[in-house]
């Protein structure tokens, strides 16, 4: 098994409000105040990073739990689950080429033209 870092993206209102509705939390600053400090929002995108390679130190994870701890509820890592856009914070040459429907040019070719 894996150890990775990689971002989860959100439309930060979306997330808000189905965490406000999913899991009946009243105290709204409160929440507000729990994912700006796990993440960061820019205009209405959300951002949150999932740092496997830091035990106990993943934002993603830790998010939910604090939520869950702090308004007593259960599952709200259900809710980040169920709106992420993950984007891997690394991908390979070849990933590239197949999601852009290109084939780079042998480094060998790449390096003879220089």
């Amino acid at each position: 098994m894996g150890r990775t870092v990689e971002i989860h993206i959100f439309e930060y209102d979306l997330l808000y409000d189905s965490l406000i509705t999913e899991m009946d939390i009243s105290d709204n600053k409160a929440l507000e105040r729990i994912l700006l400090f796990f993440g960061d929002k820019i205009g209405n995108i959300y951002i949150i990073i999932n740092n496997e390679l830091g035990f106990g130190k993943s934002s993603f994870y830790n998010a939910a739990i604090f939520i869950d701890r702090y308004f007593n509820v259960k599952n709200s890592f259900s809710v980040f689950l169920e709106l992420t856009q993950c984007k891997p914070a690394s991908r390979t040459l070849e990933q590239a080429e197949n999601a852009i429907g290109v084939e780079l040019p042998e480094l060998e070719t790449v390096k003879a033209k220089q």
